[in-house]
């Protein structure tokens, strides 16, 4: 498929892209609430610093061929339920039945946490850098075959990230090998 610019990806595509770059962290149910569609600032949690985004972006840039990109993401803090929502594309009070740390929001260039999401925590590093992945594939307008082919970049450098920090990636998220294999392959 040829890769098609940022400002051309339908909603559609946005939405599976969405899917996909949550899939991994997606477990549980999340009850019903009310939906913050651009984040909500009174969730607990700690603050995420510029200089530990930016350090996460210098970390990627190193290791792929992904250039830093010319401004940081925002970083806000998201309900896990109105992260399901926003994930699955559906109405506020509606419940998704999935339990979500992280998303990107490429249109809007932000970076969504869970509210527990925490910098004290490797685990939690992780999870930012994956989605800061996305953030600098969107903004170099790097090529893909599909979005699961971003998803392998991300997952990826994850991987290395965890790896480097004596965590796996499976016993991190609970995953296993076909499910990543799904993520991560065009055309499945």
């Amino acid at each position: 498929m040829p890769h098609a610019s940022h400002s051309q990806h339908s909603s559609a595509t946005r939405r599976v892209g969405l899917r996909l770059a949550a899939m991994v962290f997606a477990a549980g149910l999340a009850g019903a609430g009310p939906a913050f569609a651009d984040g909500n600032p009174d969730l607990p949690g700690i603050e995420v610093s510029p200089a530990l985004i930016a350090e996460v972006a210098d970390w990627i840039q190193a290791r792929s061929n992904l250039p830093l990109p010319e401004r940081l993401p925002e970083v806000r803090r998201m309900s896990r339920e109105d992260m399901a929502r926003v994930f699955a594309g559906e109405t506020p009070g509606a419940s998704s039945g999935r339990q979500i740390e992280a998303l990107y929001d490429s249109r809007n260039t932000t970076i969504l946490l869970a509210p527990d999401w925490n910098p004290e925590r490797a685990r939690d590093i992780s999870v930012l850098l994956h989605e800061m992945v996305h953030h600098m594939q969107f903004a170099a307008d790097a090529p893909a075959d599909c979005p699961a082919a971003r998803e392998r970049t991300a997952y990826d450098l994850q991987t290395a990230w965890l790896e480097e920090h004596d965590l796996d990636l499976f016993d991190e998220f609970e995953l296993n090998g076909l499910t990543l294999m799904i993520l991560t392959t065009c055309g499945v």
